[in-house]
């Protein structure tokens, strides 16, 4: 009976089995063949560390960098951190990203099928563009759970057929845990904050859960920020070290393109007046990039704006140029031709774009540009499914019609 009841699940749900299962496996393969099954680079060694330290220490605090000071978003961290808890290894963490790389392509395929009735292109873009972005499975980036957030947010915002309490709570659990992986996705949560308050006036709901919305939010910021005093002595609220790649990114003798460790060498004495500075520790230092970086775009704000566009345009277009220019089109065709998700297009469209402008603000590293990729991966397929069908009637009208 269990098995005649496990194969009808996997036959009325054959396409969300296969895009779970498909894709780690495939990952798992591509892996073997190269030999590698764990590796982790400097950030996956900065996050276990805070977690071991935690574990044996009690103190949630890195000993990977040279200081203690530098201090990273937590939301990573704190993952890690109630994994090793649990008894999760090493190898269990990694083989949690297979899991997790699967749940996001068959949430995407989901996704797809409610947007356009049918699915299987956007998984596809979407694992091509990690592969390019060399987000690779084996180590820990911050990347694998701020996607996984970013699409079950996007997968959430379509389910109308969700209750909306219900619905509206998860969305803004999943926006809220995102910005403290990745602060930069501000915008989004802002966005869903926004719509949480709408939904809820028009459906003439109580809106002290809004207030519930708010307030979860500021307890968890706020017991990080009292965490990080405990443990430097600085009221911390996010990170220590986004001052001095802001001030990387908007020093007049910046160029656009990608992050590398010798970029800090073409700035001169101002940056090693400060850098060089043994009086100072991080904590200040990234407090006087910050005004210095300030203080230039105060001064010249359209140097700083076309700084920006450069590197957007540089670093986010050029490097995809031969998807997004699609994506577009595939979101200008949504909001033409698909009423039902018109205001769903352009706002999502409008976001993904905050995103990658605020994102193109300081240093850009190719991995920093996937941000975009699971709302383009269902752009993408926006100008697939209408070219597939387009092809079909063209076939079908020219076939001969028999007597």
């Amino acid at each position: 009976m269990k098995k005649t009841a496990v194969l009808s699940f996997i036959k009325c749900h054959a396409g969300e089995v296969f895009w779970f299962a498909i894709p780690p496996l495939a990952a798992l393969l591509y892996y073997a063949v190269k030999g590698v099954f764990v590796y982790l680079g400097p950030d996956a060694q900065l996050y276990c560390s805070i977690a071991e330290n935690f574990c044996t220490t009690g103190h949630f605090i890195q000993t990977a960098r040279d200081s203690a000071l530098f201090v990273v978003p937590f939301g990573v961290p704190l993952i890690l951190t109630v994994l090793r808890l649990i008894g999760f290894t090493l190898p269990m963490i990694i083989a949690l990203q297979y899991l997790m790389l699967g749940t996001a392509c068959m949430l995407l395929y989901k996704t797809e099928r409610i947007l356009f009735g049918r699915g299987g292109f956007a998984p596809v873009f979407y694992c091509i563009a990690l592969l390019r972005a060399r987000i690779d499975l084996y180590d820990i980036y911050l990347e694998h759970y701020f996607l996984l957030l970013i699409i079950l947010l996007l997968y959430l915002s379509v389910r109308r057929d969700m209750p909306v309490k219900k619905r509206l709570t998860y969305m803004n659990l999943a926006g809220m845990y995102m910005v403290a992986c990745r602060p930069v996705l501000m915008p989004a949560y802002i966005a869903v904050l926004i719509y949480s308050l709408v939904l809820l006036l028009r459906r003439r709901l109580p809106v002290g859960r809004f207030a519930v919305f708010l307030l979860i939010p500021v307890l968890l910021f706020g017991a990080n920020t009292l965490v990080n005093y405990r443990e430097t002595g600085y009221p911390i609220v996010m990170d220590s070290y986004s001052g001095r790649d802001f001030y990387a990114a908007n020093n007049p003798e910046a160029s656009a393109g990608y992050y590398s460790g010798d970029i800090y060498e073409a700035f001169g004495e101002e940056y090693a007046a400060v850098q060089n500075d043994p009086t100072l520790d991080r904590v200040q230092k990234n407090k006087l990039f910050k005004e210095m970086a300030a203080k230039w775009i105060m001064e010249d704000p359209n140097l700083f704006q076309c700084n920006t566009v450069k590197r957007f345009a540089e670093d986010f277009v050029w490097i995809w140029r031969y998807a997004l220019i699609p994506c577009f089109f595939g979101a200008m065709h949504m909001i033409a031709a698909c009423p039902q998700w018109r205001r769903w297009a352009a706002v999502t469209l409008a976001v993904n774009l905050a995103v990658a402008v605020i994102t193109a603000m300081g240093l850009v590293m190719v991995r920093y540009t996937v941000v975009v990729w699971p709302l383009a991966a269902l752009h993408l397929s926006a100008v697939i499914f209408p070219t597939l069908d387009r092809l079909k009637r063209r076939i079908s009208a020219k076939k001969p019609i028999s007597a």
